[in-house]
């Protein structure tokens, strides 16, 4: 409850704070994670995500995914969330990217697109050396 109100109407049944462990499933063998700037939030069925994963191990050409959020994905949702790159390559006439949530997992890939092109995954190949991504993005959980 919040300011003293004690009506039960108004107080809130579930609410979490925590941080969480970015994992790398594919793309790369591992990579490093900013565990300051990774933290969830959850309240009832929504859970609100930060993170930041950087320095990619043997980055390969499999689609780049991270995955270990704390909690599932609705099965019946699926997710965008925003995110700011630096050192990723999206490819010709690429200039959007955004986070894609998969319904009923707990991963995320990221997507790039732009004038008259399709959606594309970006894969560990598309990081440079010190390529770095931030992301925020909130999900309904099942």
């Amino acid at each position: 409850t919040f300011n003293g109100d004690t009506a039960a109407a108004n107080a809130l049944d579930d609410y979490e704070e925590g941080s969480w462990t970015p994992t790398c499933s594919s793309g790369a063998s591992s990579f490093s994670s900013d565990s300051s700037n990774d933290r969830y939030v959850k309240i009832g069925s929504m859970v609100f995500i930060t993170g930041e994963v950087y320095n990619l191990v043997n980055p390969n050409s499999s689609t780049f995914e991270v995955s270990g959020l704390p909690y599932q994905i609705a099965t019946s949702r699926e997710g965008t969330g925003s995110i700011m790159t630096h050192y990723v390559t999206y490819g010709t006439n690429r200039t959007m990217a955004t986070v894609y949530l998969y319904a009923g997992q707990t991963k995320f890939r990221i997507y790039t697109s732009g004038n008259a092109t399709s959606w594309r995954a970006i894969t560990g190949s598309d990081f440079s050396a010190s390529g770095d991504i931030i992301f925020s993005f909130a999900y309904h959980t099942v």
